[in-house]
């Protein structure tokens, strides 16, 4: 009887416990008093102070416009060289008249000007020379295969990159009516191994001859200057095709001189004389475009490796002469209808009719007919 009594007591016990829990076990609300207090403050004790809150701790609210989303002022954009995760594609238009080709970008000269220097960095690239007054910047000389097997453009390019030659680029950058638009330049300058023997043919010598513009290295790297800014590579691709060369001037002989003579106005002469002074590596020591004046020095490389190449200079020069030439020049540009001359002048503005000139006329001939 006893073990009855206490079966029946266990049995009660744990009904009891069953109905108690019973509420929790079958979705039974929480107390909502005990989330009260759990959810206010830590109280302090009275000889302890409040600690201190910052705005540091809160997480900020953004805006579409902050983070990225929404259309800001163009002139607080962020350059595209800062946007190194994602860059936004660039405009850009590729104007083409010839074989002269310039693109017009979308931004202002102060942030293509980093830009280009990065992409001619990134190619392996040096920069030689530059110059943000006139916009200009040179490469240093450069094997073919160097620059030609990088990242995408290696499975391009690579299998055509031959060794034995040599290349530089310079970049020109002019400003635009628009604030917001930049006009660039790239030119192409070449140099080619060549083996020399002396008048014995015991003794070889490897020197490095000028080698003309590659007017299609020029559009695949200005090609590969908008990809790197951003736009889609078909695009770029299709936009710096080469296009047929047209004949478009005369060289004449006038008195005292001679007078190239381009049928083009005054506008579009002066872009191809500038491209032309780019491939041709003369220097510019200034230029006003409203007297339509370029001020050009011969330096002592551009002699040496055209009297090398056994061309003009060779024709005109002997060992030493160039000694005595001219090296500084000033190249007019006038408008005349429909037409535009460009004619060479000494120092002292006479027109030039030294040997050096006709040398420099021309080589200008062949760049702008």
């Amino acid at each position: 009887m006893s073990a009855i009594l206490r079966s029946s007591k266990i049995i009660s016990v744990l009904l009891i416990v069953v109905l108690a829990s019973g509420c929790s076990w079958f979705g039974g609300k929480k107390d909502s008093s005990q989330t009260r207090r759990d959810s206010r403050s830590l109280e302090v004790p009275p000889e302890l102070t409040q600690p201190k809150t910052s705005d540091s701790m809160t997480i900020p609210v953004v805006t579409p416009e902050q983070a990225g989303y929404g259309p800001r002022p163009v002139d607080q954009q962020t350059p595209v060289v800062d946007a190194t995760l994602l860059p936004a594609p660039a405009g850009a238009r590729v104007i083409q008249v010839g074989d002269l080709r310039w693109a017009e970008l979308d931004g202002r000269p102060e942030t293509v000007w980093p830009e280009a220097q990065g992409f001619l960095r990134s190619l392996g690239f040096e920069i030689s020379y530059e110059d943000p007054r006139l916009g200009i910047l040179e490469t240093n000389w450069l094997s073919n295969r160097a620059y030609r097997n990088v990242g995408f453009w290696k499975s391009l390019f690579g299998g055509v990159a031959v060794t034995g030659l040599r290349d530089r680029y310079r970049l020109r950058l002019e400003r635009t009516d628009d604030p917001m638009l930049t006009r660039l330049y790239l030119t192409h300058q070449g140099l080619i191994e060549d083996v020399v023997e002396d008048d014995s043919g015991e003794n070889i010598n490897r020197v490095w001859r000028w080698r003309p513009a590659d007017a299609e290295l020029e559009a695949e790297v200005l090609q590969r200057f908008l990809v790197f800014r951003g736009l889609d590579e078909q695009q770029a691709e299709e936009i710096t095709k080469p296009k047929p060369r047209l004949e478009r001037a005369v060289l004449q002989d006038i008195s005292g001189g001679q007078l190239l003579v381009v049928n083009d106005n005054f506008a579009r002469t002066w872009r191809h004389v500038g491209v032309a002074i780019d491939r041709l590596g003369l220097n510019v020591t200034d230029r006003n475009r409203s007297e339509g004046l370029y001020y050009l020095s011969l330096s002592d490389e551009f002699i040496e490796q055209h009297k090398q190449d056994g061309g003009l200079l060779k024709k005109w020069f002997g060992d030493g002469d160039e000694k005595t030439a001219p090296k500084k020049f000033v190249l007019k540009l006038e408008e005349r209808g429909e037409t535009t001359t460009v004619s060479l002048h000494d120092e002292n503005g006479q027109l030039d009719n030294s040997a050096m000139a006709k040398v420099l006329n021309e080589l200008f001939y062949q760049q702008l007919r």
